[in-house]
């Protein structure tokens, strides 16, 4: 059986007359951890950069502006304001200090549209393990370390999210159980979570790389999440690591669409030296059929990478006979001793005729029509009838079409389609409203209570 490509970021790109953006994703002034003020930030990005978000940490915790709406420093045309409002409170890293204090000269406004940039708000969120979250302004407060509190609100305000430095909490181990304990339930819950820092500074965590790979090797073919790259500097080292965006037009707009399609590369070119390789410009990818060819320059191989092995080499891969779901490409100029990098997203495919439709419920049971799935998995949630601990069941089911009644006090249903033992799509659908679980849980408390 063939293979057919369900999901290339690049499939819309006009690469003729699209735009590339160089992004600093990640990176922090002043108002947290950084050595800089904003404005004089901006201005040495400006040389460098086309986009920027300032993403300082927990920003979400300085009152006076945030009440106003602003998150951090955004917008880039309020920044004196933003100044004024702060500047006799402590600065957040600088124990003793006010912000005044801590500042060389007040904080001035910038104006993206006249240095021909485009300025998006992002905050790093500290909880537990730092996450990004961008395009979105709300104030976390003192639920600043609950990731799902922050992930609850992304989604609702249509934002997006992304690990960073992920390597840091486990130990540089793409194995840890922190990926799969951790980190994939959220990413299979959250879909605001798209994305993963695959480059942080001088790529500190090189294996943050593989530890992408096992994510996606438990998410595909149902949902890829990209790759990114941030300088995360707190003050200069602004040019060896960035992500670079192509878009339709240059907008925040438009931006925030190529974040969440993923038509962008993380690139990349110093690890463990101070040598600056030149980093490859990949000018256009051509996807024909099962065929998947590179058009780039600057480099010396490409390595097409699939499961933390290469698994070809050269401009042009075809994918219809392999196995697995995706394929990904490392662009690579050599240095004497370091790397120029350059690294696509996955291009997801599935065998031909592998589908799985969707699943429903009505009048109390769980309706799914399946295409060659092997069986179906369905974990079932209910509130326990004396409000002790919810009770969760399995069960496995068979066929083309299963009407399955759901028992008394279920809450929400989990269903997962497996084929050859592999998971192929999975999802939760909710069997009560809000009011209706708060309803009965209230119930069952009352009759825990009557009992005692």
């Amino acid at each position: 059986m063939s293979n057919k490509i369900i999901i290339n970021p690049y499939e819309n790109v006009n690469w003729e007359s699209w735009h590339k953006l160089e992004v600093d994703t990640h990176c922090h002034t002043i108002l947290s951890d950084g050595n800089r003020e904003p404005h004089n930030f901006i201005d040495e990005h400006h040389n460098n950069r086309d986009a920027l978000t300032m993403t300082d940490h927990d920003t979400g915790y300085i009152e006076p502006y945030l009440q106003e709406g602003v998150t951090g420093c955004y917008p880039w045309t309020e920044l004196a304001s933003i100044y004024n409002d702060i500047k006799e409170m402590e600065a957040t890293q600088q124990e003793g200090e006010t912000y005044e204090d801590a500042s060389e000269e007040p904080w001035e406004d910038r104006n993206p549209d006249n240095l021909d940039m485009v300025a998006y708000p992002g905050v790093e969120a500290s909880a537990i393990r730092h996450m990004n979250y961008q395009f979105c302004q709300f104030h976390a407060g003192e639920n600043n370390n609950d990731v799902e509190y922050i992930l609850d609100n992304v989604s609702g305000l249509e934002g997006l999210a992304h690990f960073v430095h992920p390597g840091r909490y486990t130990d540089d181990d793409p194995e840890d159980d922190l990926v799969y304990d951790y980190y994939l339930p959220l990413y299979k819950k959250y879909d605001c979570l798209n994305a993963i820092e695959i480059f942080n500074w001088r790529v500190n965590h090189a294996n943050d790389e593989y530890m992408w790979d096992n994510l996606l090797d438990k998410l595909l073919p149902q949902k890829p999440i990209w790759g990114i790259a941030g300088s995360d500097t707190h003050g200069g080292y602004v040019h060896y690591t960035f992500t670079e965006f192509v878009l339709s037009d240059k907008t925040q707009e438009e931006l925030k669409e190529a974040f969440r399609c993923g038509s962008y590369f993380a690139k990349n070119n110093r690890q463990d030296t101070n040598e600056y390789p030149d980093i490859p410009d990949i000018n256009s990818i051509d996807v024909n059929g099962t065929e998947i060819t590179i058009d780039a320059e600057t480099y010396d191989k490409i390595e097409w990478v699939q499961s933390k092995e290469v698994i070809e080499t050269g401009d042009t891969i075809n994918i219809e006979n392999l196995s697995g779901h995706y394929v990904r490409a490392r662009v690579i100029n050599e240095g004497e001793y370091d790397e120029g990098r350059c690294y696509t997203q996955p291009i997801v495919f599935t065998p031909e005729g592998m589908n799985a439709t969707e699943f429903k419920i009505e009048n109390g049971n769980l309706i799914i029509e399946t295409e060659n799935v092997d069986d179906v998995e369905v974990t079932i949630k209910k509130i326990h009838p004396l409000g002790l601990k919810d009770i969760e069941t399995k069960t496995t089911l068979y066929g083309d079409s299963i009407n399955y009644e759901l028992p008394e006090n279920c809450y929400k249903a989990s269903v997962v389609f497996k084929k050859n033992s592999e998971e192929i799509k999975w999802g939760e659908i909710e069997n009560l409203t809000d009011e209706e679980e708060k309803e009965l849980r209230r119930k069952a408390k009352v009759k825990k209570m009557l009992l005692l």
